[in-house]
């Protein structure tokens, strides 16, 4: 059983064999996977990338903030177009969060 595996090649993602996925991990550079990464300071780092694996997931593309009151909050993607779009959703949930958490502490 031929068994493929997804790729980046520009922003459009195909199916490769095994063989061919491994040799594209091994040579792709990571800024050639990411989509967004956004600095938000202490509210967190929003970084949406292209992942090496797509098994049991709504898509190859993920959304993940890493610290801030919304650590650890993430969405997957279909599409590369999609993930941008969902990066800047994320990066403004983020920021409405951190202004609704300031608001609070006045």
């Amino acid at each position: 059983m031929l068994i493929l595996e997804p790729i980046l090649v520009g922003h459009d993602v195909r199916e490769v064999t095994e063989t061919e996925w491994r040799e594209w991990r091994r040579t792709v550079p990571d800024q050639d996977r990411r989509v967004g990464g956004t600095d938000l300071g202490e509210l967190g780092y929003v970084s949406t990338v292209f992942l090496y694996s797509c098994a049991d997931r709504d898509g190859c593309f993920e959304t993940m903030v890493r610290g801030g009151p919304l650590a650890g909050e993430f969405d997957w993607y279909a599409t590369w177009e999609a993930a941008e779009q969902g990066h800047a959703r994320m990066v403004a949930r983020v920021l409405q969060r951190g202004t609704l958490t300031q608001e609070a502490s006045r």
